[in-house]
Parts: C-alpha cells; sequence; structure tokens
C-alpha cells in the first residue's frame, strides 16, 4: 500500500535488479517486471486514515510539478473539506466509504 508506494521510486524499465528466483537461485530481472502492481490500492478503497496521509503528499507533488496555485489550492481545499465532514466522525464506516467514493 502507502509503504511501498513511499519507498518505490520511479525506474526505468530498462534497469536490472537482482532477484530471487523461485529454485532458489538469484538472477538480474528487469525493475519493470518485479514491481507488483496489484499492490496499488485504488482510492476509493484507501481507509480514511491512509487518505488522510495521503492528500499532503499529493499537494506537495503537485506543487513539486509546478501546477497553477488555483488549482493546488482547490484541490486542499476539497480534501480539507472532506477530512472535516462530519461523516468522517460517524461510526458507520459506510458514511467514510462514501466520502471517499466521492472524491
Amino acid at each position: 500500500g502507502l509503504d511501498e508506494a513511499h519507498s518505490k521510486k520511479t525506474i526505468d524499465d530498462d534497469a536490472m535488479v537482482m532477484s530471487t528466483l523461485p529454485d532458489g537461485s538469484t538472477a538480474w530481472v528487469s525493475a519493470a517486471a518485479v514491481c507488483n502492481a496489484s499492490s496499488i490500492v485504488d482510492d476509493e478503497n484507501l481507509s480514511f486514515e491512509e487518505f488522510c496521509i495521503a492528500c499532503p503528499q499529493f499537494i506537495a507533488a503537485i506543487e513539486e510539478a509546478d501546477w497553477p496555485q488555483g488549482q493546488v489550492h482547490m484541490m486542499a481545499f476539497f480534501w480539507k473539506n472532506l477530512q472535516i465532514h462530519p461523516y468522517h466522525s460517524m461510526w458507520d464506516l459506510l458514511a467514510q466509504k462514501a466520502l471517499l467514493v466521492y472524491q
């Protein structure tokens, strides 16, 4: 999930890494082949805690990518409002899930 995505950096598809094969031997393999896409979690399937962790990381990334400040502020304001929405404080997990699906 988030921890793995945080530790992963962009790797050239042609990069080679050491990998342990099923028979126990080691070999150089393509870095792209080692990355497990099934570990990626869709936004609406994040826990609310993971969502709250991801928001400032995304804001930092779009600022670094030189997004216009108006769009950066719009995203930050939108996500702030989701985080302080009354549904976030409810015990009903479906209410929290509704906020994540909405975003």
